[in-house]
């Protein structure tokens, strides 16, 4: 392989055809190189090159033998500054044309502000309801890209691709690869999260396959990008591949509480929480272990470091990049052990719903607020957001309204786990939310669709 190149080509053959993904995040990297999809996509090394472009920093924790490519980003800044203007314009257009309920919330009460936000509350009536100027605005853009990219285009070209695959096409730095890519092979898009296509959904570049976790979110996207008739595929996701398999608690006698932060700018009253939680747990020779959620301030949790019933992970709080502490192999493996050495899980409106409902662990939601807040700034407003309306009304989530009542919702898991009736309603979670994992591994799936 070409020393011109920034990388580490461990197994590469000039003469076959690479298929290369694209990862900007810390927490795509984890999820595609979980054991099981690793060894899925490794299989195809006797046919293909298997190439990830991603960050050096995220290859870090892993041992294994893998063809690595620095991850390039738009070089010019003042192509950048327009680029960026454009996809501005052109997300306020694809938000008027897919204004769905979460962003009806999220638009009137953001969790924080930022240039765009404020532009689209206050300004969205501005904005024409228009295929026609959406189209023609990311035509200019990607027009733009491609002129200015030629690095990537190079770096592209050498590894002679079959198939660029983006594992989170929202990624303004994926966007020229996926772009690039469809013009010298085929390209296809992952979509990283459960909300993200409800939530934001805005892809600069829309590939031909775009890929999704569950029939709610294939009916998601196919109105989301009905303007590119994309071919939409169900396929779940890499972190739950497990639950194809009989999970045991780890410690069937467990009396710890997991507790998963979330970010302070979502909801604030955590540590008022742990607090509270804290005592209790020591009334009830009960212990808590704090997982702290990736985006938040770690420093916040450092108080809790003095209670002996309370243990805090990430046990090093030291790695400050977001993406660095999702890619570390251990972010997901963790998880699944925390879990399963838990009666209980408590978080507010959270994926970790979906991991702790797909290891048979009762999971409690906190639908309350502790400091006083206007109705329309309460954590209640997420209950009507279209990723999290299917989960709030499961029998087997459940949904606390104070403090006093997650006391007692703790006290029954700890004593009933889940009910008959509850554990019925978990399955059809599974069937309705996860079902292409009960059968194959994700990227098994993604393999099969791509006919590789």
């Amino acid at each position: 392989m070409s020393s011109k190149l920034e990388g580490d080509f461990q197994r590469f053959d000039k003469e076959k055809q690479s298929i290369c993904f694209v990862i900007a995040s810390g927490l795509s990297f984890r999820n595609i190189m979980l054991q099981s999809s690793l060894n899925n996509l490794l299989k195809l090394q006797n046919k293909y090159n298997i190439v990830f472009i991603t960050d050096k920093k995220h290859i870090k924790t892993y041992k294994n033998r893998i063809n690595f490519l620095q991850i390039k980003k738009i070089p010019n800044s003042s192509i950048l500054f327009l680029s960026k203007s454009l996809n501005f314009l052109s997300r306020a257009l694809f938000d008027k044309l897919n204004h769905t309920s979460t962003k009806k919330i999220l638009f009137k009460t953001p969790f924080h502000g930022n240039l765009y936000t404020k532009f689209f509350s206050n300004y969205n009536f501005l904005v024409p309801k228009s295929t026609f100027l959406y189209k023609s605005l990311r035509r200019i853009n990607d027009y733009l890209v491609l002129c200015f990219t030629h690095n990537i285009k190079k770096q592209l070209l050498k590894l002679n691709p079959i198939h660029v695959i983006s594992s989170d096409p929202i990624s303004k730095i994926e966007y020229p690869y996926l772009l690039i890519g469809n013009k010298i092979c085929n390209s296809s898009a992952i979509i990283k999260s459960f909300d993200n296509i409800t939530s934001n959904g805005y892809i600069p570049y829309i590939p031909k396959n775009i890929f999704v976790w569950n029939k709610q979110m294939y009916k998601e996207a196919k109105v989301a990008y009905s303007i590119y008739k994309p071919n939409i595929f169900s396929i779940g996701s890499p972190q739950y591949d497990h639950i194809k398999f009989p999970f045991e608690k780890i410690n069937s006698d467990s009396k710890q509480i997991l507790f998963c932060s979330t970010k302070a700018t979502i909801y604030k009253d955590d540590i008022k929480n742990l607090f509270f939680l804290q005592k209790f747990a020591e009334k009830n020779n009960f212990t808590i272990l704090i997982r702290v959620h990736q985006g938040d301030d770690f420093k916040r949790f450092l108080q809790f470091k003095k209670f002996d019933n309370v243990e805090i992970y990430p046990y090093d709080l030291q790695i400050n990049d977001i993406n660095e502490r999702c890619s570390n192999i251990m972010h997901q493996e963790s998880l699944v052990e925390q879990i399963r050495n838990s009666f209980v899980v408590i978080s507010t409106c959270s994926t970790i719903m979906f991991d702790t409902l797909a290891l048979k662990v009762p999971t409690i939601n906190i639908g309350f607020d502790v400091t006083e807040v206007e109705e329309k700034w309460s954590v209640k407003r997420q209950f009507n957001f279209n990723h999290l309306k299917p989960l709030i009304k499961l029998k087997c989530v459940d949904n606390v309204t104070s403090q006093e009542e997650l006391q007692e919702k703790i006290l029954k898991r700890f004593k009933y786990g889940l009910s008959e009736k509850e554990e019925q309603s978990r399955l059809k979670f599974l069937r309705d939310f996860l079902g292409p994992n009960l059968k194959y591994g994700s990227v098994e799936k993604l393999i099969m669709h791509l006919d590789l």
